[in-house]
């Protein structure tokens, strides 16, 4: 199991576009969607979502993706992080849950992560 943190409008356009398939925007320039394992979401969270108010972290069915996921320290921080070599197959989103910043911080849902096993 890994999740994607991902924009909320990016990811129901997506959703509602009938193809079947995610894909942010920074997947053109990159080549690749980031992940994070579950012990990793609020540190990914905290440096590189600090402005930002509503979110929507995917959970992604990690053996269904096993072929296209990497795990890499891409920017040399001392920890490797799960990144997926191509569009998201929306078959492979086990879930979604919505995450809104309240009282400057936002409330990770760690028993709604470990329902997926």
């Amino acid at each position: 199991m890994v999740f994607h943190i991902a924009d909320p409008k990016e990811y129901s356009a997506a959703a509602e576009s009938g193809d079947g398939v995610y894909q942010p925007s920074s997947f053109e320039k990159e080549g690749f969607i980031h992940c994070s394992d579950a012990d990793q979401v609020a540190s990914t969270l905290h440096r590189h979502f600090g402005s930002a108010d509503r979110l929507l972290l995917v959970a992604i069915d990690s053996a269904a993706e096993k072929k296209y996921l990497r795990y890499e320290d891409l920017y040399k921080r001392g920890q490797e992080f799960p990144h997926l070599y191509r569009p998201l197959p929306l078959s492979s989103v086990l879930g979604t849950h919505v995450l809104e910043r309240k009282g400057g911080m936002f409330r990770i849902p760690f028993e709604w992560m470990r329902s997926f096993g």
